[in-house]
């Protein structure tokens, strides 16, 4: 029997779990990014996936896209990891 390769391995794993939201009644595909009724048909609704938000109007927020948005937390990274350097040289 041949070797498996790791990207043959995701192929193989059809079937997929999601995840359940709104107390059981709906399901996530994280992959897809695509959120489902369980119970009854109905048209599949497209989930934002959010880390950074940026205000719309008065109290609206809506996730950043995701490059943008992973930009942003490179940058935020960077600079928690120097404040922190800084904390440990003066302490």
């Amino acid at each position: 029997m041949g070797r498996t390769e790791p990207s043959q391995l995701y192929e193989i794993e059809e079937e997929r779990v999601g995840v359940p939201v709104k107390g059981g009644l709906y399901e996530v595909d994280l992959v897809s990014r695509h959120c489902f009724p369980v119970y009854w048909n109905g048209e599949n609704r497209r989930v934002l996936r959010g880390h950074w938000f940026a205000r719309k109007g008065g109290l609206d927020w809506l996730p950043l896209r995701e490059d943008v948005a992973e930009q942003l937390e490179i940058a935020y990274r960077s600079q928690v990891c120097m404040i922190i350097q800084i904390i440990h040289f003066i302490v």
